[in-house]
């Protein structure tokens, strides 16, 4: 399925599948890193000068800034599910950037577990902010997201995992146009 990282044995990779219980865990654990403080002393990427590359306009880069501390790899083994709770892990690709960020790209991991791409917006549109965000912006953002699968996925021989999220960034940009 999906790479799995840092899993321990104290916990198990969430399950982002359709139905399952576990989607309210990381929906929780996302709205409370969205009102977390960034860490002193840590300088983060943005999530602007990630996508830079993969934006049409620089108009597009400008809507992604914001102050909240973004998770930004929601595959099922950065988040572990312990005690109840869901933890997040591989902090790799942390960034700051616009609170919405984190549940669109989860958008992208929900409907490579199996949502349609309208199950996975409804479940990113529970996050506090998701609703605060122009349509036009999240339409540029799945199109960029589309375009940065594809040139990872064109990396990777056939069949690799990436391809399989690809796919899922494409309906979700076929979704949003």
């Amino acid at each position: 399925m999906f790479p799995v990282s840092a899993v321990t044995p104290a916990g198990t990779p969430a399950d982002d599948s359709p139905g399952s219980a576990d989607l309210e865990l990381v929906l929780r654990a996302m709205r409370t890193l969205a009102g977390a403080m960034p860490p002193t002393g840590v300088e983060l990427k943005t999530v602007g000068q990630r996508m830079s590359a993969h934006v049409r306009t620089p108009a597009d880069v400008r809507f992604l800034g914001g102050c909240a501390v973004l998770h930004t790899g929601w595959k099922p083994a950065a988040v572990l599910v312990v005690d109840g709770r869901a933890r997040l892990v591989d902090w790799a690709w942390a960034a700051g950037g616009a609170a919405w960020i984190d549940p669109a790209l989860w958008v992208i991991w929900l409907i490579a577990c199996g949502h349609s791409a309208a199950g996975a917006e409804s479940l990113a549109a529970l996050h506090p902010a998701w609703d605060k965000i122009p349509v036009a912006h999240i339409d540029a953002f799945a199109r960029a997201q589309q375009r940065l699968w594809e040139s990872i996925a064109q990396a990777d021989p056939p069949g690799a995992w990436t391809h399989k999220v690809h796919a899922a960034a494409q309906a979700w940009a076929e979704r949003r146009t």
